[in-house]
């Protein structure tokens, strides 16, 4: 997508530019990865300068669509309808910055800002969103679960989380039993028969007696936070 987007400002270039005076520059601008929180206003700032042209127009794109389009300094920036009310943009002569609001998974893909002097000549400054968010976590199944005496309990816990998983914990009425695939505690019949970075299953062969019931959770941590699901575990015929 990237390349496609390169491709397409390259164009624009040719198009836009006329002989003799130097592009615009840009003295500063986002990392070509931006890292931003769901959730959470991000903004991307850059500096520019147009030498011995001066400013006409700011675009910002989303891929191939356009989200800002800024002509000179006396008119208002327009902003595509579908993201009235999510943007503050901010444009002088030599500065620009753009701030999303409440910044959601799906604004992950790339983007460009291309700034154009009043001879047509033009810049442009590529970065990726990359949006990190608190783990999402579902234990399979329904939250209370009745297994009868001697059969196994199998627990799988799914999870997205962006950065992945630092840590994954089984936690049985409030103490740890495994982290991150490895038992906390010595009982033969509980293994942890699966893990990877989007889900981790618990095993307790032969659950026979009244202390295999109990609340069972899932706690998933990443850089940007925790989050966790529970279910109950109740033995049939255990009286």
């Amino acid at each position: 997508m990237k390349v496609a987007t390169q491709l397409f400002l390259l164009c624009t270039l040719c198009i836009f530019s006329a002989g003799g005076d130097s592009p615009p520059v840009f003295t500063a601008q986002p990392p070509s990865t931006f890292l931003a929180v769901e959730g959470h206003n991000s903004t991307l700032k850059w500096t520019y300068n147009f030498g011995n042209g001066s400013f006409r127009q700011l675009i910002f794109l989303r891929n191939f669509d356009i989200l800002v389009d800024k002509i000179y300094n006396d008119v208002p920036p327009y902003a595509t309808p579908a993201y009235v009310g999510r943007l503050l943009v901010n444009v002088t002569d030599t500065y620009a910055s753009i701030t999303f609001l409440g910044v959601k998974r799906t604004d992950s893909t790339d983007y460009a800002l291309k700034i154009v002097s009043k001879k047509r000549q033009s810049a442009d400054s590529l970065v990726e969103i990359s949006v990190q968010f608190i783990p999402a976590v579902a234990i399979d199944g329904d939250q209370q679960q009745f297994v009868p005496v001697g059969n196994e309990i199998l627990l799988t816990c799914r999870y997205n989380a962006s950065p992945p998983a630092s840590e994954v914990q089984w936690i049985k009425d409030g103490n740890v039993i495994a982290t991150n695939g490895s038992l906390q505690i010595s009982d033969s019949r509980v293994t942890i028969p699966h893990h990877n970075e989007s889900q981790v299953q618990l095993s307790i062969i032969n659950a026979t007696t009244s202390q295999d019931a109990g609340n069972y959770t899932c706690l998933v941590i990443n850089d940007v936070g925790n989050s966790s699901d529970t279910t109950s575990i109740f033995i049939k015929g255990v009286f």
